[in-house]
C-alpha cells in the first residue's frame, strides 16, 4: 500500500471540507448583504458537496432536490482536480490536487477557481 492510497481518504476529507466552509464564509457574506438572501439560505440555497463515487474518477455533486450538478472530478490514481465538461465528463487540464491543499485555496461554491486563467 502507497503513501497515496493510505492518505487518499484523509485528502479528500480535507477537500471536501474545505468547499464546506466555503460555502459556510458565502452564506454568512449573502446573509449580512440582504434579506433576499438569508430567505434563500432558509431555503437551503447553498448545497455541501457529495461524493457520487465513480470506477476512475470521483464525481462531486451538489444536490438540489432533485437537481443535481457535478461540482468537479477527482482522479482516483492520482489526486488530481478536474473541472466538469458535462455531467459524465472531465475537462482536460488538471485544476489542482487534493494532496496539495494550496491549489485550491482559492475554493469557492461555485466552482470558478476550475477556470483556467
Amino acid at each position: 500500500m502507497t503513501n497515496s492510497e493510505i492518505d487518499y481518504p484523509f485528502a479528500l476529507a480535507n477537500f471536501m471540507e474545505a468547499f464546506n466552509e466555503a460555502c459556510k464564509k458565502e452564506a454568512e457574506k449573502c446573509a449580512t448583504d440582504s434579506m433576499h438572501y438569508t430567505e434563500q439560505l432558509d431555503e437551503g440555497y447553498f448545497h455541501p458537496i457529495q461524493n457520487a463515487g465513480g470506477r476512475k474518477f470521483i464525481k462531486l455533486l451538489s444536490v438540489n432536490g432533485s437537481s443535481r450538478s457535478v461540482y468537479c472530478f477527482i482522479d482516483k490514481a492520482t489526486g488530481d482536480i478536474f473541472k466538469p465538461a458535462s455531467y459524465n465528463a472531465r475537462a482536460k487540464g488538471v485544476r489542482g490536487n487534493i494532496f496539495d491543499p494550496a491549489t485550491y485555496k482559492n475554493i469557492d461554491i461555485y466552482g470558478s477557481w476550475l477556470y483556467i486563467r
